[in-house]
Formats: C-alpha cells, structure tokens, sequence
C-alpha cells in the first residue's frame, strides 16, 4: 500500500485464478501483478500495479490493451483503499 493517489489496472475478475498461467505472466514485464480475493462473491481480482500518476496508469493500460486484455479499467486508491474505476483524460 501507498500513501497518496495512486492507480492500478485491474485486468479481469475470475473465480479461479492460476498465478501460472500464460495469460496473465505476460503482464509481467508491463508491472506488478497484484490480486485481491473478494470473499463474498469469491472472486478474484487481478491487477497491474501501482501507477503514481494517471499519464503512467493510461500508458500502461494501452499497452495491456494492446496484448488483447480489451476489458480493462483503471481503478483510482488513495492511502491503501479503493476507490473504484476512474476515467482519466
């Protein structure tokens, strides 16, 4: 967790999730794959992250895209919580 602003790429939210798979070890080399597991519904979130500035979530959120993860959003935290899916111009 960060003090401040800050964002993340959330690629996908799956019910089971394999920190094996190809699909997702492709991200690497954009940033750090994070998850969070949402105990209610039993989902998993997974996530690029952490992006200090919004020109450096939408850079990397294009290149993602461009791997073929068309569905992704940028998600905005501040000091650790989140705050939810944001659009940056």
């Amino acid at each position: 967790k960060y003090e401040g602003t800050y964002y993340k790429i959330q690629i996908a939210a799956i019910r089971k999730y394999d920190a094996n798979s190809a699909q997702f070890q492709s991200l690497a080399t954009i940033g750090d794959l994070e998850t969070e597991y949402l105990t209610q519904s039993k989902l998993t979130r997974v996530l690029l992250a952490a992006y200090l500035t919004p020109e450096a979530a939408k850079q990397a959120q294009a290149t993602v895209r461009s791997m073929g993860f068309k569905n992704t959003f940028i998600v905005q935290y501040q000091d650790g919580r989140r705050y939810g899916m944001v659009r940056l111009r």
